[in-house]
């Protein structure tokens, strides 16, 4: 389906492992030249517009739990050696929760209290780049 896993095989982008991501989680792209004629050097580009069908598939059954890491900020961290996203809280990623976004949003607010403003989600992407 849609939120079927992203299978990055090792070797595929350096890794060592295989690394097996949501679809629409971003992994941080630097290229010396402007190959994908974007106008810059760096962009977060998400997992299901790199599957190749190779070395970089969608995995097509079994169940799948996907867990993220909420950091104050948004950052660039590492898994497996690729260079990838924090959770970047956003209402979309309320939206795609399976259930609704005012109780998921309620639920982050309360264990996350500081992280948090009562009123509006962060919305700086962690190198200010822009939708990919």
């Amino acid at each position: 389906g849609d939120f079927a896993p992203v299978v990055i095989k090792a070797g595929a982008l350096n890794n060592m492992h295989d690394l097996v991501v949501s679809p629409e989680h971003r992994l941080f792209v630097y290229q010396r030249q402007d190959k994908l004629g974007i106008g810059r050097a760096e962009t977060l580009v998400r997992a299901k517009h790199l599957v190749n069908g190779k070395d970089v598939h969608r995995l097509d059954d079994g169940y799948v739990e996907y867990y993220q890491l909420l950091i104050v900020e948004h950052q660039i961290i590492y898994a497996e050696g690729i260079a990838t996203e924090s959770l970047l809280l956003r209402q979309t990623a309320f939206n795609q929760c399976g259930e609704p976004a005012p109780s998921s949003l309620a639920r982050v607010k309360f264990v996350f209290p500081r992280i948090l403003n009562a009123q509006e989600l962060p919305s700086a992407d962690a190198r200010n780049i822009g939708k990919s």
